[in-house]
This record gives C-alpha cells, structure tokens and sequence, in this order.
C-alpha cells in the first residue's frame, strides 16, 4: 500500500507507504483498491499551487490551510474496486457491495449544505480551493487505495468499461458532458430556429477529445456541426474520425486573436456554442468573437490570467458567459450509462506506473501527453 505525497509547492511528489490503521473505513463509506487513476491539469495547479488571478494577484492553497498542504495526496479521476465497506452502510439500499468496480465521484465539498444535499457538490461554497475534495486532500486516487466518505459517491462501472477508462469520467468525461449540458438551451434555440447548431471546442486533449463525442450523442438529432480549435496539429489529428466537422488550427501568438477568430468564423460561421477548455485571455477574446447573437460561452480551462470584455458586445448580443468547475453526481451516472450504450472513443491512453506520476507531470506540464495520462497501480490490467 502506498500512496504520492505533496512534499512543497512544485516539488517532486515522494512515494510513501501506507498501513491499514492509516486507512479507516468510513462509516458510512468505503475503502477503495485503485487500478487506474488519470492525470489532470487541476493536479499540476494543485500540486505547484500558484494560480494567476489576473491584475498581478495569485492564489495559494497553502496560504489557507498552511501545513496540511504537505500531506495531501492528488489524483481525482480514480476507478477500482471496492475493498470493504463502512459499519453503517446498507448494501441492498445502495446497490454496492464487496468487489463491485467503480469509479468515484471525487468533489464531495463539505456534504452538508443545501447544494451537496442536492448532489451538486462540484458547486460547494464552504469549500475553498477545493480541498474537500478527494484528490485535494490526504486521500487522492496518485495512490493504491482510497477512502470515500460515503458510498453516494461511489457509481458502478459496466463491465464493459475498462477500469482505465472508468476512470476519466470522473473529471474530464464529467466536465466535457456538464458543459454540453449547460449550454443546451443554446443549442435547441437554434435547432428551433430552423438552423443547424455549431459547437466551438477550444483545445483537443483529452476534454476536447470527450466532448466532441459526447456533444454528437447528446445533440445529434439537432445536426450539430462541431469544431476543434488548437495550438498543436497533432493533437487535432489524433481526434477520433468522424468527431469533427472542422478542425482548426490557431496561431500560438497570444497577440493574433483577431486572426484566430477570424479564421473560425470563415470557415465554420458564427458559433452558438463555445466550450473553451484552455481557459487564458487569447482563448477568451477568441471566443467573444466567434460568438453569435445569445451564445453560451462555457468557460472550463484553469491556465489563468484575466480577460478584458465589452460590455456592450456581451449585452448587444445577448451572450452567457459561465464557468463550469466538473458536474453534479448524477451526471456521472448519466454519462457512464451514455457511454455503455454509444460509439464513443475514449482519450488516447498514456500508460504509467504509479512509481512514474513525476514523469507524468512533467510530460503533462511540458505538452507532451496527446490524450489522457493514466497511473496504473497494476501495470498488468494495461
């Protein structure tokens, strides 16, 4: 039993073991055996911990909870099986039992106010920073065992979906089908209007890669037409065949977004719908300016930085600008049972050790992962 632990800001994780008193089974939860657990940006701007806020401010978890900060263990997209299971947890009532294969909903916030109560944890707001949460606690999924607070936040998987795939549904398959939610109304106002709907996803990893297929079996009966913008080729050439209608490559230069939208909108037209899962200034204006009139422009990425918009483009044209942190619980649920049942192709796959989550960082910080990073605790389910 091991597990990585935080050892400082942008610091190396360090392998540690884990003994069984160390591991108390929750009461009303559940210790989990991991098998996979994937590699996210969030981790990266845990683990280095310094967020750019824009106007030169930053923010820092360990300013809030000091020490701590050095026991945690990251790692939130985490599938296995489950180990044992709480004193006071009723098997028959929660459809979990011993051995069942799971992936596990990780943004638990505090579980005690009204917006956990309604399984909308990922929106807690007695949660700062976060740290709550599985993966942002002593308890991440960069480990071979798990505790989960309560068994709700457990979903079973279908044995049709290997455990290195459960796994990404927990953050970017749920973020990818939560943003296509949120903008739905945009998407069936233009199908009522007697047009075809287009979707602009900013950025083809793994995120883009997830909803671009899912937007095709959520919207298909509107005709969606979807485009894929990104920075790198390669990534755009990796996406499954048939996901896109366009793909579109933008310039690196921060400085050329006029250019860069201008080139969207040429080739694909205004877009009803923009889900940017980069998330810095370029990427924003790029947005604001691919947007047709009562747009929804879904805000995911985490690089940072602040954006500087027109008041009057955003109200003249009648545009929704939100942000979207993951989803709620049942939308997990939704989308393991859309998964079982659909043509989806999941992220490309690069396989690690657990002995290896340093080099799956850095690869990740340096670009270098085309898909989705994913820890095997057992390299022989690979």
């Amino acid at each position: 039993m091991q597990r990585a632990v935080i050892r400082g800001a942008g610091l190396p994780l360090e392998i540690v073991p884990v003994t069984a008193a160390s591991l108390p089974v929750p009461r009303l939860g559940a210790v989990i055996e991991i098998h996979c657990a994937g590699v996210c940006h969030s981790d990266i701007h845990f683990i280095d911990d310094e967020t750019d806020m824009g106007g030169g401010t930053v923010s820092r978890i360990r300013d809030d909870i000091g020490s701590d900060f050095l026991t945690f263990t990251p790692g939130h997209e985490i599938s296995g099986r489950v180990l044992s299971l709480g004193n006071h947890v009723d098997a028959r009532s929660c459809n979990i039992s011993l051995g069942d294969r799971v992936v596990v909903y990780p943004w638990i916030g505090c579980r005690q106010c009204g917006v956990c109560k309604e399984g909308y944890n990922c929106m807690c707001s007695f949660n700062p920073n976060g740290v709550k949460d599985i993966g942002q606690s002593a308890q991440g999924g960069f480990a071979t065992h798990c505790s989960v607070p309560e068994v709700q936040y457990l979903i079973k998987l279908h044995d049709s979906i290997p455990f290195d795939v459960g796994c990404m549904f927990a953050c970017s398959g749920l973020t990818s089908y939560w943003s296509l939610e949120r903008a739905r109304p945009a998407v069936e106002l233009a199908s009522k209007c007697g047009r075809t709907p287009r979707l602009l996803i900013i950025g083809a990893g793994g995120l883009g890669t997830w909803c671009a297929q899912i937007a095709r079996q959520l919207y298909g009966t509107h005709g969606i037409n979807i485009s894929v913008a990104d920075i790198w080729q390669s990534k755009l050439d990796g996406l499954p065949a048939g996901a896109t209608d366009q793909n579109i490559l933008l310039s690196e230069d921060t400085k050329a977004v006029q250019d860069n939208a201008e080139s969207i909108v040429f080739g694909a037209g205004k877009m009803d719908v923009i889900i940017n899962f980069v998330g810095n200034p370029a990427t924003t204006q790029t947005s604001l300016l691919c947007a047709a009139r009562g747009a929804y422009i879904i805000n995911v990425g985490l690089w940072g930085g602040a954006a500087d918009i027109s008041m009057v483009n955003l109200i003249g044209n009648s545009l929704t600008l939100a942000g979207v942190r993951t989803g709620p619980v049942h939308c997990l649920q939704e989308l393991v049972d859309l998964y079982s049942k659909s043509p989806i192709t999941p992220p490309n796959i690069v396989p690690y050790k657990l002995c290896e989550v340093n080099k799956a960082l850095d690869d990740l910080r340096r670009g270098d992962i085309h898909g989705r990073g994913i820890i095997y605790m057992d390299m022989h389910s690979i």
